[in-house]
């Protein structure tokens, strides 16, 4: 009996004479050789394609060139095509159940334990403890598989979470499979990358994520279409299908819960049992229904730091100046909230604070200002990216316009430039601005060891939740300060979630819009405890290498 499976899809030229990338399915054999045909379907027909060339490239890709394929604008016609492999199996007439006893179960082939061929099930990094228990046989499943991917902008404990999800898949061995991972989020899935982690578990020291910063899977900014018709989700959940996958998690913050929304509400209307979980991930702290969100404390404690050291070195000399410190925050001034915490006894800076939850006004900054500068030789201000008047005008657009990101939201940079030329015009005295940038959110040096916690227990609570029955759910902090600090897990309704924003409380902000109170130093006190123990090679950091570079 023959019998063919899904085993991979061709993504994208390789070079320019007919070479192709492909990418691999979990049942791809760890064995093939040139000899065996991959099979496509051009036309209504099916048709082989012989590899000239074949070289494996990380877990899950591969190089090839074909014969009668290999020009550049003939392999054009194959991008895109889903491939097929196979297999002849013996036909017997009389089978029974206690046939099977001994034998592992693999692809659509049955093979026994303990010949040579039991290890050649699948190319995704794949092993006999890790994901020998995820195939299937004939089409009837056995257990289900985990997909993980990440969104948006990464954090300095975004991977804590990623470790908390594979760390808890594993050891319920007995009710799931593998673990893959998204290789750039939705987006990169849909163009068919993705990773085995379950073997990354099993070869690498895993636990590395918890000190490594930004997306180890690779991030995306990409919105999935709002007709839950669309074709995207026809493909998707047939590639889910054919991974036998049962589970998956997205790490993000909103517009990444606008994802776990969509594919919940198709998993429904498709009838499938498909179960969704979003884990919280943001720095800017702006989601609803959550205490706070996992990346914030780190965000908090880098952003007081350095700070701290800023402020030393701009109030060292004896002459007037202004240091002008930008920090991220579009809508929400939660980042730079946490400036308040590099106060000290000695110095009352950053003397002026500014978040966009309250309207900027340029003739009160200059009162502000000067009555500052008469209190303090050199002023620290730090504001929010998002600063914006009256009117709604972001004080960044008052010098250019801004752009647009990948989920189209404008990318706010600058006002902190403009306000350093006002101060410059108006005072006529030294000034400077700094724009904090992309360590705020990726530097793992200085992560708290409470976020780095909190977002490995996140990641665990969501497959708890997933094997529960749960789907369609986002994983919530819920604070009991009865006795001390303590974070305890809860789910909420994820359509509840995303496209909403949590603004700084406006209670929280004091002396007319300059200023944040004690009781925002209350909350956020704990988030930043404990320090992260980095890893060093020859002086400089340890990381895990990054899928997208395997």
């Amino acid at each position: 009996m023959s019998v063919s499976i899904p085993a991979g899809r061709i993504n994208k030229l390789f070079g320019t004479d007919g070479g192709v990338m492909l990418s691999l399915y979990a049942d791809f054999p760890a064995d093939f050789d040139t000899d065996t045909p991959l099979l496509v379907t051009i036309d209504a027909l099916e048709v082989p394609l012989w590899c000239e060339r074949f070289e494996r490239r990380g877990a899950s890709g591969a190089v090839a060139a074909f014969a009668d394929f290999d020009t550049e604008r003939r392999a054009q016609e194959l991008l895109g095509l889903e491939f097929r492999i196979r297999f002849d199996e013996e036909d017997d007439d009389e089978f029974y159940m206690e046939d099977l006893i001994g034998f592992a179960v693999t692809g659509f082939e049955i093979r026994h334990g303990g010949t040579e061929n039991s290890n050649s099930n699948s190319n995704s990094n794949s092993n006999s403890n890790s994901n020998s228990n995820s195939n299937n046989v004939g089409g009837m499943s056995m257990l289900k598989n985990i997909l993980v991917g990440q969104s948006g902008g990464p954090t300095a404990v975004i991977n804590s979470s990623l470790y908390g999800v594979i760390e808890e898949g594993l050891r319920n061995k007995e009710k799931i499979g593998t673990v893959y991972g998204m290789v750039h989020g939705i987006e990169g899935f849909l163009a068919g990358n993705f990773i085995n982690l379950s073997e990354v578990a099993d070869n690498e020291p895993i636990d590395r994520l918890k000190i490594t910063p930004a997306s180890f899977l690779g991030s995306c900014r990409y919105m999935l279409p709002e007709d839950l018709g669309d074709k995207v989700y026809d493909k998707l959940f047939d590639t889910f299908a054919q991974m036998n996958i049962g589970y998956v998690f997205y790490i993000g913050g909103n517009d990444s819960m606008d994802t776990v929304s969509k594919l919940s509400r198709v998993a429904l209307l498709k009838k499938s049992d498909i179960r969704f979980i979003g884990v919280p991930k943001t720095i800017d702290n702006d989601l609803v229904m959550t205490d706070h969100t996992p990346g914030y404390g780190s965000t908090a404690k880098y952003v007081a730091s350095t700070l701290k050291e800023i402020i030393l070195d701009a109030t060292c000399y004896a002459h007037p100046s202004v240091t002008i410190v930008e920090l991220m925050g579009r809508h929400a001034g939660w980042v730079t909230a946490a400036s308040v915490l590099a106060r000290t006894e000695y110095s009352r800076n950053p003397y002026l604070i500014y978040m966009p939850e309250h309207a900027f006004d340029m003739e009160e900054f200059k009162k502000s200002l000067k009555a500052a500068l008469e209190q303090e030789t050199a002023v620290v201000v730090c504001v929010s990216e998002g600063i914006a008047d009256k009117d709604g005008r972001f004080i960044c657009e008052y010098a250019d316009a801004a752009s647009v990101d990948g989920f189209g939201h404008k990318m706010l940079t600058g006002c902190g430039k403009y306000l350093e030329n006002y101060v410059k015009a108006e005072f006529g005295i030294k000034c400077r601005s700094i724009e904090l940038n992309l360590p705020q959110r990726c530097s793992s040096l200085l992560a708290s060891a409470t976020d780095i916690d909190e977002a490995e227990k996140a990641g665990k609570a969501a497959v708890v939740a997933a094997l529960d029955g749960e789907t369609g759910k986002m994983i919530t902090f819920v604070r009991d300060d009865t006795n001390g600090y303590e974070i305890n897990y809860g789910l909420a309704d994820v359509n509840d979630i995303c496209n909403k924003e949590k603004k700084f409380p406006a209670e929280w902000i004091t002396a007319e819009g300059t200023d944040i109170s004690d009781e925002y130093i209350k909350y956020v006190r704990p988030l930043i405890q404990g320090t992260n123990i980095a890893e060093y090679s020859d002086g400089v950091p340890v990381h895990l290498k990054p899928a997208y570079y395997r």
